[in-house]
């Protein structure tokens, strides 16, 4: 059992502090493999800012228990609404979470792209979108 938590953890109030974790370079593809059993836990606070994977790679997900975790660090009510990328990867994305843990009213959508392969172009699943109600902007996208 695995859990990805992008950011760090504040020394002196013990908080998570929402990050990004970046895999790989865009000059070295790194995959990277969601087994059986694992999670990725996201984070959204109050400001523009939400946790997220970038992959320089593939990114492939194993259906057997494995769980997709969003959560706010803050009241919901206070939270700037909008669409976040909180997974994306140059290579493409296989497979599917198994579970998904997030509020209700929050929506989890794929986003299509162009993929260059050994066999040429293809369109493929290149990001993971989380898109949420909440005040003041309408729409962001990281």
């Amino acid at each position: 059992t695995a859990t990805i938590w992008p950011g760090t953890i504040d020394d002196a109030t013990g908080q998570h502090i929402n990050g990004v974790l970046t895999v790989g370079r865009s000059d070295l593809s790194h995959p990277v493999t969601f087994g059986a059993h694992s999670t990725l836990k996201l984070t959204f606070g109050k400001t523009v800012v939400s946790d997220a994977l970038v992959v320089h790679g593939t990114v492939a997900i194993n259906e057997t228990d494995t769980k997709l975790v969003l959560e706010p660090n803050c009241d919901l009510k206070d939270l700037h609404g909008g669409t976040f990328t909180v997974l994306s990867a140059t290579d493409g994305i296989t497979g599917d979470f198994s579970e998904i843990v997030a509020p209700k009213g929050w929506h989890v959508n794929k986003v299509m792209g162009k993929v260059m392969t050994e066999e040429g172009e293809t369109e493929k699943v290149v990001a993971i979108t989380v898109s949420m109600a909440g005040r003041g902007l309408a729409m962001i996208i990281r």
